[in-house]
């Protein structure tokens, strides 16, 4: 039953990631959010690979509590913290930038 929903979240990323190319970063674009336009993919990457980990995690073809287990996790949960920290600066940036702009008009 795990396994359907791990598939379901590879799915769904990937999804989002289309989408996210195809349309929603050009829309997000033109109201004036750049920085988030280009940065807001990177949650739907990271829960893309966080998905692929725990669908390999969970077909055994990692082992828990092994070697590679551990540093996947590691890293994940290192670019995890990465992909909040760009996207909450990209965020900051584009209001800043956009607070700017309100008060020079």
């Amino acid at each position: 039953m795990g396994a359907c929903w791990t598939v379901a979240g590879l799915a769904a990323s990937s999804l989002m990631v289309f989408y996210w190319f195809s349309l929603l970063r050009l829309a997000i674009a033109e109201k004036g959010w750049k920085y988030t336009a280009i940065l807001g993919a990177l949650p739907w990457i990271a829960v893309l690979f966080n998905s692929a980990y725990v669908l390999l995690r969970e077909l055994t073809f990692i082992q828990k509590g092994g070697a590679v287990d551990n540093m996947l996790l590691y890293t994940l949960a290192t670019i995890d913290w990465i992909v909040l920290a760009a996207l909450g600066t990209g965020m900051i940036f584009d209001a800043a930038t956009r607070h700017a702009s309100f008060h020079t008009q």
